[in-house]
C-alpha cells in the first residue's frame, strides 16, 4: 500500500482536500484518472478535461465525438480514452490528440509508464508513446467481469487474467501460468473466484459462506509464485513497502495467518462480512470489513502482534438501494490518517480517520448524479 503523493484526492469528479476537509466539484464524471499533479476527467458530455490538483483550475478540455468507453488511462506523457475502434491519445500538457486504430472487440485496458495495453479477444495490443502497436497472443480470452489487465508495481509489465474453473495469468514479456484449486475428485462445477488483485498479488479461491470447501491461492504475479492454503482468506495484509505481513480470514472468526497457514492470532469477528481490505502499518493491522452485495463498511485497528482490538472507526453509514448492487472498499493513508474509500452502486464515499483513535475527521459522500 503506497502513500498518496499529495494531500488531494479526486473521486467521481470531486476534488477532496484531505488536510482541510473540503470538497470541490470539478465535473460530472463518467471516468477519471489522476497523476502526480493533474486529474483527467471524462465528463457526461464526452469531454476530456484536465484539472490542476493544486487549486482545481482547468488546464484544457477536448470534446470527443462518438461514444467513448467510460474509462481514462494515464501513461508517462499521455492520457488516453478508448473510442472503439480507436484509441485517442492526448498530450498531457497541451491536450493535443493523436488517433490509433485498433479494430473492434476491444475490452479491458491498463496503462504502464511507457504506454497502454488493451485486450482484444485472445490478444493484448500494446501502444507505446510513439503510437507503435505490438500484438501479443494469449492462451485465453480476456473478456467479461472474470477477466482483466493489471499493471505490475514496476509500471513496466502488464498481466492479463481470466478466471473460470481455474485462474489463468499471462504476463506480457514474462510468465504464463495456470492455477487450478480443484481436488482430483472434485466436480468440474467447483466454484472459485478472483477475490482481490493489486499490483503484486492475486488472491483466488473460495470467498462466500456456505458449503464446506475452503481453499485459496495467493499468486505473486511477477514470478508466478503460488501459495496454496486450505482456508478461506478474505485479504492479503500488506506492509507499506508492499511485502506480505499476513493473510486475513474473517469467517467465522477473525484470524491472521502466516504464509504457511499457521494462526498468528485470532479474535472474535465484530460482524459477519465476507470481504475485507487489510493494511499493516506502525505495529497495527487496519481492517475494513464489507460485503460485496450489501451496503456499508466498518473499520477496525488491531494490535499486529496479539490481535487486541485497539479501536472501532466512527464510520458514517448511508442507506442505498440494492437493485444490481455492488460494493467495494479500500484503505490508504495520508500522514497520520486512514483514508477509507467506498464505491457502492450509485454512491461514492471517502472518509478520513485518525490512525491513533479511529475518530472520523472528515467524510464526503454523494450519490450518482
Amino acid at each position: 500500500m503506497r502513500e498518496p503523493a499529495v494531500s488531494k484526492l479526486v473521486r467521481d469528479g470531486e476534488l477532496l482536500d484531505l488536510d482541510a476537509g473540503t470538497a470541490r466539484t470539478l465535473a460530472r464524471a463518467r471516468a477519471q484518472v489522476v497523476d502526480e499533479s493533474t486529474a483527467y476527467v471524462l465528463d457526461e458530455k464526452h469531454t476530456l478535461r484536465a484539472f490542476q490538483l493544486a487549486d482545481g483550475s482547468e488546464r484544457w478540455q477536448r470534446a470527443i465525438t462518438g461514444m467513448p468507453s467510460p474509462f481514462v488511462l494515464s501513461s508517462g506523457a499521455s492520457v488516453a480514452v478508448l473510442r472503439e475502434p480507436d484509441l485517442l491519445v492526448f498530450d498531457k500538457k497541451s491536450g493535443d490528440v493523436r488517433t490509433v486504430k485498433l479494430g473492434d472487440h476491444l475490452g479491458h485496458a491498463a496503462a504502464t509508464a511507457r504506454g497502454f495495453a488493451i485486450s482484444r479477444l485472445k490478444s493484448v495490443l500494446t501502444v507505446d508513446e510513439s503510437l507503435a502497436v505490438t500484438t501479443t497472443v494469449l492462451p485465453f480470452e480476456v473478456l467479461g467481469y472474470r477477466a482483466a489487465l493489471y499493471p505490475l508495481r514496476d509500471r513496466q509489465t502488464v498481466c492479463a487474467m481470466q478466471a473460470d474453473v481455474a485462474l489463468n495469468v499471462a504476463c506480457l514479456g514474462g510468465k504464463t501460468f495456470h492455477v487450478d484449486l480443484r481436488a482430483p475428485s472434485a466436480p468440474t462445477s467447483s466454484a472459485f473466484n478472483i477475490i482481490a488483485v493489486d499490483d503484486q498479488y492475486a488472491l483466488y479461491g473460495t470467498q462466500h459462506r456456505g458449503g464446506g470447501l475452503r481453499r485459496v491461492a495467493i499468486v505473486r504475479l511477477a514470478d508466478a509464485m503460488v501459495i496454496r492454503l486450505e482456508d478461506q482468506v478474505a485479504a492479503v495484509a500488506l506492509r507499506p513497502d508492499g511485502a506480505i505481513e499476513g493473510l486475513l480470514v474473517v469467517d467465522p472468526e477473525l484470524r491472521l495467518l502466516d504464509l504457511k497457514g499457521h494462526v498468528r492470532w485470532s479474535a472474535k469477528a465484530p460482524e459477519r462480512r465476507e470481504n475485507a481490505f487489510a493494511v499493516a502499518r506502525d505495529g497495527r493491522l487496519f481492517v475494513a470489513l464489507y460485503s460485496e452485495f450489501s451496503t456499508g463498511s466498518t473499520l477496525y485497528a488491531y494490535d499486529l502482534q496479539n490481535g487486541t482490538l485497539l479501536w472501532t472507526g466512527d464510520v458514517e453509514r448511508l442507506s442505498i438501494g440494492h437493485s444490481e448492487y455492488r460494493n467495494e472498499v479500500s484503505l490508504s493513508f495520508h500522514r497520520d490518517r486512514v483514508v477509507l474509500a467506498g464505491d457502492e452502486s450509485g454512491l461514492t464515499t471517502t472518509q478520513v480517520f485518525s490512525a491513533a483513535t479511529g475518530k472520523r475527521v472528515f467524510a464526503f459522500s454523494h450519490y450518482a448524479r
